[in-house]
């Protein structure tokens, strides 16, 4: 429905946790029946879904049975991907190959659930080798360290696009929250300029004017387009793109 009314490129995202491996690989023939080409693949927060499916863990279905075959990692949804671009379906089906475009996350402050920066460096590098074309950052609030992040893949060997995640926050209630919920850090000037707020109206235009700041940079920075946390919600998007490029009136 959003390709079909704004004429825009849509990408599903496509999450692996708890999910059966051939009802993945039916979902995303019909996607690409569909006409649609590009995917975002993710584990999925392990907070909110259920772990991956074993072997044998569904009801009726013995070890093996390609039935209750799941994911471990997102790395093995995008091999699945890779696969079907390569013409290879789970037997005894058979098919032509997809054109997928796939796209994995990336995390500048790293995995909550990593053991360290470089071992999630690592796993992101599994990823794209396994055939992600591009990444997607978690939100981040400092160009800094989407510059940092970037140089890192790039020693890595990794070439493929990086897009920078960001969540405009308005509030200085969510403070709190997006730190606790995410697993980021917040910079010291945003702490305070949100903290130094006395209304709600001074809060959300102090969140706004950081995160244009931040957007400006970041395509300074030679990001190649923005990734917006809307949370559901696009007005502060839009304030925050108005305020980089200018008020584009409402379609």
């Amino acid at each position: 429905a959003i390709r079909e009314a704004y004429r825009v490129t849509t990408v599903p995202h496509i999450v692996c946790s708890g999910a059966e491996r051939l009802a993945v690989e039916d979902l995303l023939i019909d996607l690409h029946y569909a006409g649609f080409r590009d995917l975002f693949a993710v584990r999925g927060d392990e907070r909110f879904a259920p772990s991956a499916l074993r072997p044998g863990s569904v009801p009726g279905e013995r070890p093996g049975d390609d039935q209750a075959e799941g994911y471990e990692h997102a790395v093995d949804l995008v091999s699945h991907i890779a696969q079907l671009n390569q013409g290879r379906y789970t037997p005894p089906a058979e098919g032509r190959p997809t054109a997928f475009r796939v796209g994995v996350a990336g995390y500048p402050e790293k995995h909550f659930a990593a053991p360290n920066p470089e071992a999630d460096l690592r796993r992101l590098k599994e990823k794209v080798e396994a055939g992600a074309s591009f990444v997607v950052t978690q939100m981040l609030f400092e160009a800094g360290k989407y510059a940092d992040f970037v140089r890192r893949l790039r020693e890595a060997g990794v070439t493929a696009p990086v897009i920078p995640g960001l969540k405009p926050v308005l509030r200085a209630k969510a403070l709190a929250s997006i730190p606790r919920t995410f697993y980021v850090d917040l910079p010291e000037g945003l702490v305070r300029a949100l903290e130094g707020a006395r209304t709600p109206a001074e809060e959300r235009a102090a969140g706004i004017e950081w995160a244009a700041r931040l957007a400006a940079e970041l395509l300074d920075a030679g990001a190649p387009c923005l990734h917006f946390f809307t949370m559901g919600t696009g007005a502060a998007t839009k304030a925050v793109l108005d305020a980089v490029f200018g008020p584009r009136g409402t379609p």
